[in-house]
């Protein structure tokens, strides 16, 4: 399967898990569920090989569908902390994700762990939702000591899906 197709898959199969979670009118509860993707524009310091820990930020295209209508074009961005285990591409990270598509926004606190660049999203701080979000290296930085290299990655690339109520 291409990654359009796989994007697509992933953004159907959470538009169904999103409607089980089925916002109530009492609620009033807005369902979001979004394809993310994008690339880092800040990881501060750069991952090591192993351990450490810093603040990152992603941005990129998204497509949103609110409450269960088509999708529409927009942007995400997540900020928060991340946790290095091995070259970023084990870890997690923590933070806000905002999504803006058709004129709407909205908001949620995450947590992502990584094994091997496989992410498993969720939702936090009461928000109910979760999805997926996968990593890879975008960009190798080639800074060395004694032939040892100190830096892991200096750009990820990353692409998956959410679904959560706002």
């Amino acid at each position: 399967m291409g990654g359009s197709t796989m994007s697509r898959v992933m953004l159907a199969a959470l538009v169904v898990a999103a409607a089980a979670l089925g916002a109530s009118p009492a609620q009033a509860a807005t369902t979001v569920v979004c394809h993310l993707q994008g690339t880092t524009t800040r990881l501060n310091p750069l991952p090591q090989v192993q351990g450490g820990s810093g603040w990152m930020d992603i941005d990129g295209p998204s497509s949103c569908s609110w409450d269960g209508a088509p999708p529409v074009a927009g942007y995400m961005t997540m900020h928060g902390t991340y946790s290095n285990i091995s070259c970023m591409l084990t870890g997690s990270w923590t933070g806000t994700l905002y999504v803006n598509a058709g004129g709407r926004a909205a908001g949620a606190y995450y947590t992502v762990n990584f094994v091997g660049g496989a992410g498993v999203l969720r939702t936090t701080g009461g928000t109910v939702g979760g999805g997926n979000f996968n990593i890879r290296p975008a960009d190798t930085n080639s800074i060395t000591f004694g032939g040892v290299p100190a830096d892991c990655v200096s750009k990820l690339a990353g692409i998956g899906a959410v679904a959560f109520q706002a």
